[in-house]
């Protein structure tokens, strides 16, 4: 029961962060991302750990839960920060030659 509650804790602390990475620019998105996925990973890794040192089933099994909603989590914020980078860059590019046909007309 008790690892459920860190396992619920973790996972609403992480989607929480998430959603406010998201509504800030894409190179904070991208940078945020990676961090985010370090911030969760290392505690994940430190459960499954510590639950093949204690015998503890429960305790592997959610670090590796948590692992697997984390590398989901930072992969889909990174995906998401590359397409708006993406995205701007071809709004970008796309307003340049506006402006360039505009200037020869």
């Amino acid at each position: 029961m008790l690892y459920g509650i860190v396992l619920i804790t973790w996972i609403g602390l992480l989607a929480w962060l998430a959603i406010n990475l998201h509504k800030r620019n894409p190179w904070v998105l991208f940078f945020g991302a990676i961090g985010l996925t370090l911030y969760g990973a290392f505690p994940a890794i430190g459960l499954s750990m510590d639950g093949d040192t204690l015998n503890s089933m429960e305790m592997k099994y959610v670090g590796q839960m948590l692992m697997i909603f984390v590398s989901v989590l930072g992969g889909g914020l990174m995906s998401l920060a590359l397409t708006e980078l993406r995205q701007k860059v071809m709004n970008k590019k796309l307003a340049e030659k506006d402006n360039n046909t505009l200037d020869n007309e």
